[in-house]
């Protein structure tokens, strides 16, 4: 599959067992007194919350534990099957002394064995189906209401990502960022579903710093949630975690609780829309304190790279063709088929207008549930309707309002010198080269314009399609306000 069109659909609560996980189960009772032993158990959540308990244990001695649970269960279906597999492994019988012992040929101790170790690889894997669906269910309570079915273009940055927060050192602090309604809550939720499950955190942590919504099917919508503080931050880590403290205890006196909890075992906090300067200048700090072996994955429009110690990841909009999957997925589960088989050609023209923006997208594919596409696309340059103008609002307002005048003269001329260098972006601004500088700097930092490039001798500069449209339509509203 071309990574332009890889698609990822929601974790949900079954999970086939592996093929060859009956011949995984066999090498792990033939390893049982092994001192070197392949981890073929290791990927297991069973073998993870044993690591959890047990830090200093070896994997031969993992994969004994769950061969040992395993048996124990086996002896409640299968009592003979489960005593040929701990007299010809754990006891290490031959198969000739226990077919005197049973009175039986050595031929029939390997036919029972065969089923037996099937029988035990089903009884190990619905132990670990069982340990997998109380993570999920555990951990969903504490996420947000899923906003997707499926997601596209995922499978490349979700690996990414992955790699960083698997890492066994620094940086800590793992930042996703990006324009609004580009993917960030759906890119964390989408890695907390898989560390749910596999990975080296002992559990896992959701908080929203969200203030305001937009949900195509509403609009704009304010979240009533309180701003997100140290305070804040730490009563609901005690909580989510379960950390039991008396009531009385003072707001220090949680936050060491919580920074020593934090550091006995690597946990997984994500905090999610931490959008203002104040939110992250406030709880850097903290988070630092907080931080190693736990770490923290942030979502947020404004970038931290100036931040050393944080490693930040950008999100870019969907290319084309990740775009017109999105679309005819979103036609087909709002049961749209006009627009679900839409000439390539028509839905170009989408993209032409909207570009890679999933929540932009979603809007549009609802607006042409009740409008014609010319129009909706017509709405959406001149910014006409209701949830069209909050829709700007949304993405837009916080950012336009952040920006000086010259900053604001720089994003203005960019759909001039789209993919522009310095050189083009100074002549299409007029603007001096020190104050060129200082007005790209806090246009990536807002997340309004990305740096493109691989040479480190000539950076690309370049705007979002929607963000282009937006600039030549809904910002001469704003600046006449």
């Amino acid at each position: 599959m071309n990574k332009d069109q890889s698609k990822e659909a929601p974790m949900s609560g079954h999970f086939d067992m592996p093929k060859d996980f009956a011949k995984r189960i066999h090498q792990a009772l033939r390893a049982w007194h092994s001192r070197q032993v392949e981890d073929t158990l290791a990927d297991l959540l069973l073998a993870q919350q044993i690591r959890i308990k047990q830090e200093t244990v070896s994997p031969r001695l993992i994969s004994n534990q769950i061969l040992l649970a395993g048996l124990e269960r086996l002896k409640q279906i299968n009592a003979r099957g489960a005593e040929l597999l701990q007299r010809r492994f754990l006891d290490q019988e031959k198969a000739q002394k226990l077919s005197v012992r049973w009175n039986i040929s050595p031929d029939m101790i390997f036919q029972q064995q065969r089923p037996a170790i099937e029988q035990l690889a089903e009884v190990i894997w619905q132990q670990e189906l069982e340990l997998r669906q109380h993570r999920l269910r555990q951990i969903e309570t504490r996420l947000e209401a899923r906003a997707y079915s499926q997601l596209f273009g995922v499978a490349e940055k979700i690996a990414e990502v992955r790699v960083q927060l698997e890492s066994p050192s620094s940086p800590w602090l793992i930042v996703l960022e990006g324009l609004g309604g580009i993917g960030k809550t759906a890119l964390a939720d989408a890695l907390v579903h898989k560390f749910a499950l596999t990975g080296p955190f002992k559990d896992i942590a959701w908080i929203s710093a969200k203030q305001q919504d937009f949900l195509p099917a509403i609009g704009l919508q304010a979240t009533n949630q309180p701003a997100l503080d140290v305070d804040t931050l730490a009563n609901s880590l005690l909580e989510q975690f379960n950390v039991e403290i008396p009531l009385s205890l003072s707001p220090q006196a949680k936050l060491a609780i919580l920074t020593k909890f934090l550091k006995s075992s690597p946990y997984l906090i994500v905090i999610d829309n931490l959008e203002t300067v104040v939110d992250y200048q406030t709880l850097l700090p903290t988070l630092r304190k907080l931080a190693n072996p736990s770490r923290f994955l942030l979502t947020s429009r404004h970038s931290l790279q100036a931040y050393a110690d944080v490693f930040c990841y950008n999100l870019k909009e969907l290319s084309q063709s990740d775009t017109l999957a999105l679309l005819r997925h979103e036609a087909q589960m709002r049961g749209l088929p006009a627009l679900a088989n839409a000439s390539q050609t028509q839905l170009n023209s989408i993209y032409q207008v909207v570009g890679g923006n999933p929540l932009a997208l979603k809007l549009v594919v609802g607006q042409i549930s009740v409008f014609p596409l010319p129009q909706v696309l017509d709405n959406l340059k001149q910014a006409h309707g209701k949830k069209m103008d909050e829709l700007y609002t949304y993405i837009y307002w916080q950012a336009w309002n952040a920006l000086n005048v010259t900053s604001k003269q720089v994003l203005l001329a960019m759909p001039l010198a789209q993919d522009g260098d310095l050189a083009q972006l100074a002549a299409m601004s007029q603007l001096a080269t020190d104050k060129l500088y200082d007005a790209l700097d806090h246009l990536v930092m807002l997340s309004l314009v990305e740096v493109g490039g691989d040479d480190l001798t000539d950076h690309r500069y370049h705007i979002h399609r929607l963000t282009e449209t937006f600039l030549l339509t809904e910002v001469a509203k704003w600046q006449a306000a």
